[in-house]
């Protein structure tokens, strides 16, 4: 009896938020001025004590912030219902929150450059002429550890997985673009440290390709390990993502996952899409993802699924 209540109060609660957008977007009101609800108010005075804390906390390692300024830190509060074949509905609240401190992570980066030859250590004229080159090969072999690094987009982001206890986390992400054509080839390597989990290890290598300004195919694969479990996850198979308004967009997929213990072998597959809808300002969205899944502990039987998410971002959007 309770799960048809909590089901048709959400849905009552997002028509609620439909018809406030919609009431908003008739007003005719100047972009600068302030809200003039109680969502909305509270949803600024939150975002504004998330940026306070963590500006105070990244000025520590750097020089002093402003209050208010957008760092990148957000909290994430999801609400999520599963519907799956064979087990019962589950229900769940899941907070996120991601401590971005841009003046730490300067600390962390890697920087390549060339030196002033002016300033750099002489070299003994017996030593110089032992390898005599002329000013563009010594010029090439100058730029080589410049030009194997200034593409690679290299980054380190903290965070705290809402737990109890918290569950703090440092990643740590090396990415680069190949592009060609209309194909581009995404290479990622993510090293991450969780306080319950202990180290982490996730690689993608995605190719892209777009088909239009609304539509791109992505060829998924990627590898996931964690020293907790110290086993081996591998993801592959074709994503396409449409976009269908500037506040929605839909992805299709039709995945194989695999694992290395006992041996590597794939244990399930995967169809279904993902819906994701902008539907109150720029803060809450809903999600809609229905799917087919044929695990090997099923003997392969098809299982059908649904999952409905609500989610509001709070912090820097």
């Amino acid at each position: 009896m309770k799960k048809p209540i909590v089901i048709l109060l959400t849905l009552l609660c997002l028509g609620s938020l439909s018809t406030i957008q919609a009431a908003a977007d008739g007003l005719k009101k100047p972009e600068s001025s302030a809200p003039t609800n109680l969502i909305d108010d509270t949803h600024k005075t939150v975002s504004d004590t998330i940026l306070l804390f963590t500006n105070r906390v990244d000025s520590f390692f750097g020089t002093q912030r402003g209050d208010e300024e957008a760092n990148g830190s957000k909290l994430r509060v999801y609400v999520d219902h599963n519907f799956r074949e064979y087990e019962n509905d589950q229900s769940r609240v899941d907070l996120r929150f991601t401590l971005k401190l841009p003046q730490l992570e300067k600390l962390f980066k890697f920087k390549f450059e060339k030196k002033d030859p002016q300033h750099s250590p002489s070299v003994k004229k017996e030593e110089s002429q032992t390898i005599p080159l002329d000013k563009e090969e010594e010029k090439s072999l100058l730029d080589i550890p410049r030009n194997l690094f200034r593409k690679w987009n290299y980054g380190i982001s903290t965070g705290v997985k809402v737990a109890i206890p918290p569950n703090p986390y440092i990643r740590s992400r090396l990415r680069r673009t190949f592009a060609f054509s209309k194909f581009e080839f995404n290479p990622t390597q993510e090293l991450n440290w969780f306080l319950e989990e202990g180290l982490g290890y996730n690689m993608s290598n995605d190719l892209d390709y777009q088909v239009s300004d609304w539509g791109l195919l992505r060829i998924t694969n990627s590898l996931n390990w964690t020293d907790q479990q110290d086993e081996v996850f591998t993801t592959h198979g074709p994503n396409f993502f449409l976009g269908l308004s500037d506040k929605s967009a839909i992805q299709f997929y039709l995945l194989a996952f695999a694992r290395n213990k006992p041996k590597y072998y794939v244990h399930q597959y995967s169809f279904g899409a993902s819906y994701r809808k902008k539907i109150y300002s720029n803060w809450v969205y809903l999600s809609i993802n229905p799917s087919i899944t044929w695990p090997e502990t099923r003997q392969w039987a098809r299982v059908l699924a649904l999952n409905l998410r609500l989610e509001a971002v709070f912090g820097s959007l």
